[in-house]
């Protein structure tokens, strides 16, 4: 460890600032199942977060952004800072009996900590803690196979943190005028809530809901909005049915205000599917009753043709028992008339017959020449006049 901090004596700002970054990588996690210890894990790993965003943000991570701090009047501030974060690191004597970690060995190599969950997720976020340098690769390999620290007591560890947001801290504050610390915020904040895993955004919100509320309030604001759309959270609905339509003013905003701004835009967002959804019914509902009247009016039109159709044979009816009673009265007073201008005693059975035929061959001419006539009458009107040849 000695090595470390030989050889930060003598580097370049950003060369300085990647060995402080790599000096937290000397510290190793413990495995274990206890809550509080993983959260005192998660807010070492949060803290190098923060040191690579002011990192980033100064151009010292990067560079192809500009280094802020080659000419700045408070630049040896900050080189003292990082230094002190180097030696904090460096110090095997005081990383051993102040902060409760104990260095590396084969047998100890199993109880670091492999890479849990939420540390890849944030890693992701942070591109990996990617820093660009090409005269430092060489000795890290150096250093970090004779320097690598497990962490075991939980009550120590707690002093090293401290210590570490403590210099953060105070990089932050120092060049604060080159970058202010509400934009390294913001920027922090715009990388955390790119983290994908809902667990991890609630512990981030957990350990940082007292010395970084904003970020902690982005955390869970994301992990709300990704819980609702994966349903790991009570639907939306239920708030809704709660709010019955009896409720009173008071007592709708009362429950509005208990709301967080999550719950509500999703509520908005489901309000407006459920529109989207009723108009779509409405519409399918229109086109059901369109079809419905085209069917309706296709009924009326062929009851109607039947109407009139029923009517017309009405009709050719009442005509034919129309003619047929002329024509068997014509038949029997023209029978009368013959039988009374003839002798009545010369009338026999024969004659009366004779007498009677030519009026019922009349007769059926006539009733056949009407049926004719209703008959082309129905089917078409204009060849009435071909009654005649009959």
């Amino acid at each position: 460890m000695e090595l470390l901090g030989a050889v930060a004596s003598g580097v370049t700002l950003a060369a300085l600032f990647k060995y402080a970054f790599e000096a937290l990588d000397l510290i190793h996690l413990y495995q274990t199942q206890d809550v509080d210890f993983n959260k005192l894990q998660l807010q070492f790993r949060l803290e190098k977060c923060r040191l690579y965003n002011w990192g980033m943000e100064m151009g010292l991570a990067n560079n192809s952004r500009p280094n802020l701090l080659n000419n700045w009047h408070h630049k040896d501030l900050v080189t003292d800072c990082l230094r002190h974060i180097v030696r904090l690191l460096s110090d095997a004597e005081s990383i051993h009996d102040k902060y409760g970690c104990v260095e590396v060995t084969p047998s100890t190599e199993l109880l670091i900590e492999r890479g849990p969950q939420y540390s890849r997720s944030i890693a992701a976020v942070f591109d990996n803690f990617k820093i660009q340098s090409s005269r430092f690769e060489k000795s890290r390999a150096t250093v970090h196979r004779k320097s690598r620290w497990i962490v075991r007591d939980r009550k120590k560890f707690i002093l090293l943190i401290e210590e570490v947001r403590s210099l953060i801290d105070s990089l932050q504050n120092i060049t604060n005028e080159l970058s202010s610390t509400a934009r390294l915020e913001e920027a922090l904040r715009s990388r955390i809530g790119g983290i994908p895993d809902v667990e991890t955004l609630l512990m981030i919100a957990s350990v940082w809901k007292e010395s970084h509320p904003r970020i902690a309030s982005t955390a869970s604001t994301r992990a709300e909005s990704l819980s609702m759309s994966s349903g790991k959270k009570r639907d939306i609905s239920e708030w809704r049915s709660f709010i019955g339509t009896e409720d009173s003013d008071e007592t709708l905003v009362g429950n509005l205000e208990d709301l967080t701004i999550t719950e509500l835009k999703h509520s908005v967002v489901q309000s407006r599917e459920e529109i989207a959804t009723l108009k779509r019914m409405i519409d399918e509902g229109a086109k059901s009753i369109t079809v419905l009247e085209r069917r309706m009016a296709t009924l009326i039109t062929e009851t109607e043709e039947q109407s009139l159709s029923i009517g017309e044979n009405l009709g050719e009816t009442r005509m034919l028992k129309s003619v047929t009673l002329m024509m068997l009265v014509l038949l029997f007073g023209k029978t009368a008339v013959l039988l009374f201008r003839s002798d009545l005693g010369m009338v026999s059975v024969w004659g009366l017959f004779n007498a009677s035929s030519f009026s019922l061959m009349v007769f059926a001419v006539v009733w056949l020449s009407a049926y004719s006539f209703a008959s082309r009458w129905k089917s078409g009107g204009g060849r009435v006049l071909g009654l005649g040849t009959c």
